[in-house]
This record gives structure tokens, sequence and C-alpha cells, in this order.
């Protein structure tokens, strides 16, 4: 319910008829004076914008003169106002029935924010004294019920990093506390709900104040060699949240400066040239080696220089005694035509050996030499017989 209070924020008109003696009508010549208003509404002034009303209404008040046009009528000679000055402070404009927010009160306590404890059943908007529109409670006041929310506030789950600092970090877990009035002007806090949010996920930096300088920033060259090198850039470290409410560091979270230029040397390595021997079986080092120069592409990456040195095994040289096989101990008739076979010592083996170009050819191997000079061998009753160190025996 809305009540307008009235006040001169417009006027009316009005012209005096004079009857002269001769007869017929004259009347008051241009400009004549009729009647003065007082404390009307300014019209040329400045106007403010009122909710309860719905319009705008002038802010100024002045003394307002009607003035003849000369020919029966009048207007308002808004140009010569005098006493132009702003509504006096609680001068009312409209009354409102509405219940209407009063009585602030500090939630929570040294907050300084301050919410409307209740309500009054009526409102008034008035003037300040200096143009302005201010909202006057009046009438009832009462107290918003218990329970009835004034708003709701997170409180966060924190984590300590690094440990030992006794500085903690929203870990995004939160509780929802929701401030309520009790009825009586005072409030409580109440936990609404617990465990909202989700962790913040792997690789998230925890605080920026947690950065740290790590020195020179590492490339890996090349990829998989777990072998790193400086690659022009200035390292900064974080912490970082692990996506299950811990964190870890990374010492190259952020980087600064410049990569080393294109063409800059960075490393070398060599590793030894294989051939499969045989088909379909293990690699083994045929003689050359592999070499590799790596250097930075200006970027960051890298490239690198392939080419081969060395040379192949000579033809004969055996590729591994791990492929020996079929070893065979080689005999001797003693003494001839006795049909009595001994076994002088030599022994050979099955094995690959290198062509000098890089293949295999299947070969025989001695794995091991005669018995030495002297070595006995058997006595036949008559005779003693030894080994001569080539295979043969005498006697």
């Amino acid at each position: 319910m809305l009540t307008r209070v009235k006040h001169n924020y417009s006027v009316g008109k009005g012209f005096t008829l004079t009857f002269p003696s001769g007869g017929g009508i004259t009347f008051p010549p241009y400009g004549t004076i009729l009647y003065t208003e007082y404390g009307t509404g300014y019209a040329l002034g400045s106007f403010v914008h009122s909710n309860y009303l719905g319009f705008d209404i002038p802010s100024e008040t002045c003394d307002l003169n009607w003035v003849a046009d000369g020919v029966g009528g009048s207007f308002a000679d808004w140009n010569n106002a005098t006493n132009v000055k702003y509504y006096p402070s609680g001068t009312v404009i409209a009354v409102s029935y509405n219940p209407y927010p009063a009585n602030p009160i500090e939630v929570p306590t040294g907050s300084g924010n301050y919410y409307m404890s209740g309500t009054d059943d009526s409102s008034s908007e008035t003037w300040d004294g200096y143009g302005n529109i201010t909202i006057i409670s009046s009438g009832n006041f009462t107290y918003y019920s218990v329970t009835t929310p004034i708003y709701d506030h997170n409180y966060n789950h924190e984590t300590e990093v690094p440990s030992g600092s006794v500085t903690t970090y929203w870990n995004g877990i939160y509780d929802i506390y929701t401030y309520v009035w009790d009825g009586f002007g005072g409030y409580v806090d109440v936990l609404s709900s617990v465990n909202n949010g989700y962790l913040f996920g792997n690789g998230i930096e925890v605080s920026e104040t947690l950065r740290y300088e790590s020195g020179n920033s590492y490339s890996e060259v090349p990829t998989d060699s777990m072998q790193y090198y400086p690659n022009g850039m200035i390292s900064t470290g974080s912490y970082l949240w692990d996506g299950m409410g811990g964190y870890y560091t990374d010492d190259n979270f952020f980087q600064s400066g410049n990569y080393f230029g294109y063409g800059v040397s960075i490393t070398s390595t060599s590793s030894d040239a294989q051939s499969q021997v045989p088909n379909n079986g293990n690699w083994y080092n045929n003689g050359l080696s592999n070499n590799a120069d790596y250097f930075w592409d200006g970027n960051g990456g890298y490239y690198a220089n392939y080419y081969q040195s060395g040379s192949y095994y000579s033809a004969g040289v055996e590729v591994d005694s791990s492929l020996r096989s079929n070893y065979y101990n080689h005999q001797t008739e003693v003494p001839t035509g006795s049909s009595m076979m001994y076994d002088n010592g030599y022994q050979s083996a099955d094995t690959y050996c290198w062509d000098g170009s890089g293949g295999y050819y299947a070969s025989s191997i001695a794995t091991n030499d005669y018995y030495t000079y002297g070595t006995y061998i058997t006595n036949d009753g008559t005779w003693t017989y030894y080994w001569d160190g080539m295979g043969g025996y005498y006697y």
C-alpha cells in the first residue's frame, strides 16, 4: 500500500477580469503578476527518480509567479522564479505500508558487513536537504524469525605445503556454513553441508608464492636416454597438487630466458654397430661404431648428425663364443693298428665367424689344444706310450 503526500509538483492557473465603466471587457496587460505560488517544485532544476511514486520529481522548490499573457490567459514565469532551494531535510515524499528491512546488525561481529535484522511495517521516502531521496523506516519493527538465512560462507579444507612450514593452502574441498537469525536480533553459524567441491587436479600449482629458482633448465638428449643437458633457459620450480590432496615439486614448472642458439653443440654418443647372427638370432658387435653428434635447434629441441666409424671384424674372427655348439673331442689310435682310441686333447666346436664385410659364415673352431709333449697315454704291457704334443705319440 502506497500513500502519496501532496506537494506542489504541479501548479494551477488564474487570471483577473476588469470591467471598464464604458462597458466591455479588458484584460490585464502582458507580464502582470496575477499571483505567486510559494514552495512549488522547480521545473528548471534537477530531477530525482522516486521509486515509491514511480516517476522523476524535482529536487528543488521555488517561488513561482503566474503572469498575464495580455489576452485573458496566464503562464508560469519559470525564468524569473525566486528562492530556489532543495526541499528541507525530512520532507516526506510518499509513504509505503509494505514491510521494509530495518535495524542493521554486523554479521559476523568485526567483519564490517551489516545486514537488516528485521522489518518495519511502513517506510517513507524523504528528502535529505541536499537533493537526495532517503528511505526512513517507521511503524512497528519485527525481527526476522529464527533460522531465517542471512548468507552462506565457505570453510575451505587446507593442506600444509610444504610439510613443516605451518603454511596451509586450500586443496579444493570446502564445507558450507550459513549465518541465520536467532529471532531476537542475534545470529548463529550453522553447518549446512560438508566436503563439497573436488580436490585440485594433478599438476595444478598450489600457489605462485611457493615458486623458487631452481637454476638451469634441462632437456633430455636424446629422447628416452635419461641424459639431461642445460638448454639455456632458467628454471623456476613450484609446488603442484597431485590430484589426491597431496603435492609434489617440479623444478622446471616455469622457465625464462633464451634457448641456446641453432647449431650449439650438446654432446656426442657412440655405440657398437651390430649384425644379427644367425638370421633371427641375437645381435653382435660387427666391429663398426654408430656415432651421433647432437646440436640445439634454437627452440629447446635438438637435431643430430649420424655416422659410422671403424672397420668390420676380419674374416675368420669368431662372432661370439656363446654361439658354439656340437663340441667334439678328437682321438688318436694308440698304438697304430690296435683299434684302441684315446682322446688326444684336441677339441673343436661348430660356430660362426665374421666374413670381413659385416656378414658371417658357419665354421668350426678349436676349443682345446693337443695334450702336451710327454703326457702319459697308456701301457700295453710291453711299451709305455706318451703324447708328442701334436696329436701323435711315442714310446
